[in-house]
């Protein structure tokens, strides 16, 4: 019972955890970078990365080999993802497409 067990959770987990496909790109990084703008719950999440970019932005940065940022508003609205930016190392930008469950 126990390597059954153990099987059945080595499988969920493997379908689970998704597998890359394809050569790391820019665009991929590009594409996912783009999908969160708008994204409130980032903002949320994250409180601790915030600093004041500009009078009108704050930035949360991600050092992740290259260094990127999620520019928010800073007016009175609902605090929210309005842009991102690279802040260095644009060469070591890349991802790889990824697939969870794809059959």
């Amino acid at each position: 019972m126990k390597i059954k067990s153990f099987i059945f959770l080595f499988v969920i987990s493997l379908l689970l955890s998704g597998c890359g496909i394809g050569v790391a790109s820019y665009e991929v990084f590009e594409r996912n970078r783009n999908h969160n703008i708008g994204n409130k719950a980032l903002v949320y999440f994250n409180q601790k990365n915030r600093k004041a970019y500009d009078k009108n932005h704050y930035i949360y940065e991600y050092p992740k080999g290259c260094t990127f940022g999620f520019l928010t508003n800073r007016d009175n609205k609902e605090e929210k993802v309005v842009d991102w930016i690279i802040l260095s190392g644009k060469e070591y930008c890349k991802e790889q497409e990824k697939w969870i469950l794809s059959f």
